[in-house]
């Protein structure tokens, strides 16, 4: 699930069942839909404030079963969505908004588009721009205080 975290901090959130937590990092994250149903009963008032946001896209009551977790508007059928469920020009937008090197790695490997890699591709070197050393120890600092 593609999940926004909206602030300047990183953000850990438990599971539910006891086995770790979900780590935001500011801008979007690419979560696991299974970790992610584990801890969003967890963060709903954050949701709904719009501190997190969620994208989903529409599916086919038949593939319900497919998702671990799902979502009934207007009697449509959501699930969690994936970088490639993200049309143009969004999906542009989404991209400039991911500072998280994990997850634009991980769609430089999945998403087939070569207008969307190339777009993935100046975004990392943006965000290595930003990863100078005194970065690099905030950060440090920071994710050492996680937990």
């Amino acid at each position: 699930m593609l999940v926004k975290w909206n602030e300047d901090r990183i953000k850990a959130i438990p599971k539910n069942d006891g086995m770790g937590m979900v780590i935001l990092a500011p801008g979007y994250n690419d979560i696991l839909d299974t970790n992610w149903a584990k801890c969003r009963d967890r963060v709903l008032d954050r949701i709904a404030k719009a501190d997190i946001v969620e994208e989903w896209t529409r599916i086919p009551p038949e593939q319900k079963e497919d998702y671990p977790i799902t979502q009934m508007e207007n009697k449509i059928l959501y699930a969690p969505a994936k970088l490639s469920d993200i049309n143009r020009p969004r999906v542009m937008e989404v991209i400039k908004e991911t500072y998280h090197v994990p997850t634009l790695n991980k769609w430089l490997d999945d998403d087939l588009r070569q207008d969307v890699r190339l777009m993935i591709m100046k975004q990392l070197v943006v965000v290595d721009k930003g990863n100078e050393d005194s970065n690099k120890v905030a950060l440090a600092a920071a994710m050492s205080k996680v937990g």
